[in-house]
């Protein structure tokens, strides 16, 4: 019974340290998605800043004819 309880006790103790790197893990993918919408948005930003010079562009050279 006691060499069972040993056993018992460390499976218990590796499920405990499996379930910290799950943890970790999932802590980490938060983390780098917390980045990803971060970047996604200042690329958002800078694509309508570019949209906008690109049509003040266009409107700037209309004036002349090809």
């Amino acid at each position: 019974t006691a060499k069972l309880v040993q056993e018992i006790s460390a499976s218990s103790l590796e499920q405990s340290h499996g379930a910290m790197q799950v943890n970790n893990a999932i802590q980490e993918l938060n983390s780098v998605t917390q980045q990803t919408a971060s970047s996604s948005e200042g690329v958002a930003v800078n694509a309508s800043q570019l949209s906008d010079q690109a049509q003040n562009l266009e409107n700037t050279i209309s004036f002349f004819s090809i």
